[in-house]
């Protein structure tokens, strides 16, 4: 509940260095409460990336409207396909990119 509260505050608009996994379990925490995570595979893919310069609650949003919209295609495929059992995957992955 605390991360809900959290994201329902205004935020401010700075920009700091984040570490991607913390915004996906602060957003997974605060998700739980309009998606049943319990019906999704969820998987990070990004190893050891730097952090992240970004705003966390914008990053939060972000992300919740992703697991929020993927769950209701997953959902809709279940109901409109037919397709019950059909369990949804959800894969976030991320590299370091080295400019050349």
């Amino acid at each position: 509940m605390r991360g809900l509260l959290k994201y329902s505050r205004k935020s401010d608009e700075t920009f700091e260095a984040l570490d991607l996994k913390a915004v996906l379990d602060n957003t997974l925490e605060m998700v739980q409460y309009k998606v049943k995570l319990s019906e999704l595979d969820i998987r990070y893919h990004f190893g050891n990336i730097p952090k992240i310069k970004g705003n966390m609650a914008q990053l939060e949003e972000v992300f919740f409207n992703f697991f929020d919209n993927a769950y209701d295609s997953i959902v809709e495929r279940r109901t409109t396909l037919k397709e019950d059992p059909y369990r949804g995957k959800i894969v976030i992955s991320a590299k370091l990119k080295i400019a050349s």
